[in-house]
């Protein structure tokens, strides 16, 4: 896998949480999602996150609570979830 910075994680961090926004306004799925994910969205984008997580919340938001119909917020979740759980931290910058 790729090597993780601190400037990419940032910004996938933030088109997530962008995302989750914009649907969380008239979708209580996504806002709770945003809650589910705060903490680990505010550790990449202020540069805290500096290991692999294991488990990151929402996988099932999708499929069990039809947030897959946005299109634009899965392909953002799963930029960040494949980053935070496959990305190589050896040597964040």
């Amino acid at each position: 896998m790729n090597k993780v910075s601190k400037s990419n994680l940032k910004q996938l961090a933030e088109s997530l949480e962008n995302e989750l926004i914009k649907y969380g306004a008239t979708d209580e799925a996504a806002m709770a999602l945003l809650n589910s994910l705060s903490t680990l969205i505010k550790s990449a984008k202020d540069g805290s996150l500096i290991d692999n997580v294991e488990n990151v919340p929402g996988r099932m938001s999708f499929t069990e609570k039809g947030l897959s119909k946005y299109r634009d917020l899965e392909e953002a979740y799963a930029l960040f979830k494949l980053e935070v759980t496959l990305g190589d931290f050896s040597d964040i910058n």
